[in-house]
């Protein structure tokens, strides 16, 4: 059985309002929200917008896909990636060592983090550097 949607929430650091101005007005339950989410912020954000059995379906860069997985790991929120990203990957943090920025590193590191004693083996969903076009794109067209 397929739960029917009741809400979705648009959250994009670049004004998007005009663009959505069309769909908001015709479907009630889609909501947006201009927010630039950083390090400092992404919990505080997160928890304002997702709870138990939500979906959060990141399309962003930049963002930590590590910490958004365990955030809703950690909340029984399902997860959807199209990228599996860092937070903020051409700074100070990086530049000495460019091993650091590869997908393989990335990858490892979740690999890494699933495979810590402490993460429970039992929760929600979690989709990881699945793509966008092609990727979710061509699930969208099936559906459609």
């Amino acid at each position: 059985m397929v739960n029917k949607i009741h809400s979705i929430t648009i959250i994009d650091a670049i004004d998007l309002s005009t663009k959505l101005e069309p769909y908001l007005i015709k479907y009630n339950q889609i909501k947006y929200q201009q927010l630039l989410i950083t390090e400092s912020n992404y919990e505080r954000i997160l928890n304002e917008y997702l709870s138990e059995d939500d979906i959060l379906l990141d399309l962003a860069y930049n963002i930590e896909t590590r910490c958004l997985l365990k955030w809703c790991h950690d909340r029984k929120v399902c997860f959807v990636n199209t990228s599996v990203e860092l937070w903020e990957p051409f700074g100070e943090k990086y530049k000495n060592d460019p091993r650091l920025l590869t997908l393989y590193h990335r990858q490892m590191q979740l690999i890494e983090m699933q495979n810590d004693i402490k993460w429970n083996k039992k929760g929600p969903t979690a989709i990881l550097d699945h793509g966008c076009n092609p990727g979710l794109v061509s699930h969208f067209v099936k559906r459609g």
